[in-house]
């Protein structure tokens, strides 16, 4: 007898209309927050902003340890600029929230309960807030959603093992990285 959220196999045509779906709304609420909005700096900004431009310049006089690497250097790739950064992170908070429907799929939740998940931080407002801010947040997230997706088949599709492991401790890797 199957529990209350186990589903079919993910992957068919009601997945990709409920990702769809997430990508719709999770895209609008960003939209509308940013009409509405500017990008917001906390206290750890402008430390995260210091050591970008210190990877841009490769000089890193006067670098005190306290930012790890990963979260600086990507905002050294968008050169810093706000409106790349704000940009990319909407983008990866929209990831975010089919990462999660994508995850429980394929830990064998039903469709509808996966999307209310997805829904919930597709539009949750302080994670909207960690997309608009200089914080390693919604990077972090991306990460380790993604590697949670790949140990996820792992454990659902015992063939290809060895790539999806290597995909699954780079990404886990590169969070520590990011926010250890």
């Amino acid at each position: 007898m199957k529990s209350i959220g186990e589903a079919k196999p993910h992957g068919g045509a009601g997945d990709l209309k409920y990702m769809g779906l997430l990508v719709l709304l999770a895209g609008l609420s960003r939209l509308i927050f940013a009409r509405y909005y500017g990008p917001f700096q906390s206290g750890d900004s402008p430390g995260y902003l210091n050591l970008a431009r210190m990877i841009q310049l490769r000089d890193f006089t006067g670098y005190d340890a306290l930012r790890t690497p990963g979260y600086p250097f990507f905002l050294s790739l968008l050169h810093s600029e706000m409106a790349w950064i704000l940009l990319a992170q909407s983008l990866m908070g929209i990831a975010n929230s089919v990462l999660v429907f994508m995850g429980l799929r394929l830990l064998k939740c039903r469709p509808g309960l996966a999307f209310g998940y997805g829904l919930l931080v597709a539009l949750s407002v302080n994670l909207i807030v960690y997309d608009f801010s200089i914080l390693s947040e919604t990077l972090t997230t991306l990460l380790v959603m993604g590697g949670v997706c790949c140990a996820s088949l792992i454990a659902e599709k015992q063939n290809r093992i060895f790539p999806r492991s290597i995909a699954t401790g780079l990404l886990a890797g590169a969070a520590f990285i990011v926010r250890p």
